[in-house]
């Protein structure tokens, strides 16, 4: 694996699934090996890709281990991505690339700079479909994580009803993450002020786990959340 001969795109599918199923380290490698290949071949949209799924494997280790090298490495990543999304002029990936950069700066509590990478990823962003919905209520989250609680938790919401909307247009497996991490958001959110809604908001993104047996990361932060919750 890894040769001039070999798909990027297959590798980087590969090395998601290892993500997803929570190989975190394993998934590195290939997501290395799908970023050489992509090099060797000037597949720089593939190239961007890799850079992204790394960086959201070092997104997941660094929650598991608070290991702040990940941290800072999963946020480079992401810089690098945009700059090569820049230079090559692939502007049908900057929202993408604007959507990880705030993700990122999530990581280091930093909600400013992820509310306003959010939001230029919203602003580039073409289509109406479900990955919208899904930016939309990230930007909730830093909003509400900046202090905004209600305009955050009604921008999450908006996200919510995006997602529903477009619900079975979109690949089983991604809508059931981006709803079910909604959901958790709402659930987490709302536990301080309306304990009831945020029971019923842990039980839809409960029903969605257990409904998908691929979703091995999100059941982890289920149960995560659930401990947090009844504690």
């Amino acid at each position: 694996m890894g040769d001039s001969s070999s798909s990027p795109d297959d590798l980087i599918q590969t090395a998601t699934a290892f993500r997803e199923n929570d190989r975190l380290t394993e998934s590195l490698d290939l997501f290395d090996q799908a970023a050489t290949v992509s090099v060797r071949q000037k597949n720089y949209p593939a190239l961007i890709h890799a850079l992204h799924g790394k960086a959201l494997s070092c997104k997941h280790l660094f929650l598991n281990s608070q290991d702040l090298q990940f941290r800072q490495l999963a946020l480079s990543l992401c810089q690098s991505a945009l700059k090569i999304c820049q230079d090559h002029h692939l502007t049908s990936l900057l929202s993408l690339c604007y959507f990880r950069l705030g993700e990122m700066h999530l990581l280091f509590a930093d909600y400013p700079a992820a509310i306003v990478h959010y939001r230029r990823s919203l602003k580039l962003f073409g289509p109406e479909n479900a990955a919208k919905g899904n930016i939309t209520y990230h930007l909730g989250e830093a909003i509400f994580l900046s202090g905004d609680k209600d305009t955050g938790i009604n921008t999450v919401l908006d996200g919510l009803k995006i997602l529903k909307q477009y619900r079975h247009s979109t690949d089983t497996f991604q809508i059931n993450v981006w709803l079910s991490g909604c959901y958790l958001k709402l659930a987490k959110f709302l536990a301080s002020t309306d304990s009831r809604q945020a029971k019923k908001y842990l039980s839809q993104a409960q029903k969605i786990v257990d409904s998908d047996p691929r979703l091995v990361i999100r059941c982890r932060q289920l149960q995560s959340l659930s401990s947090f919750l009844k504690s």
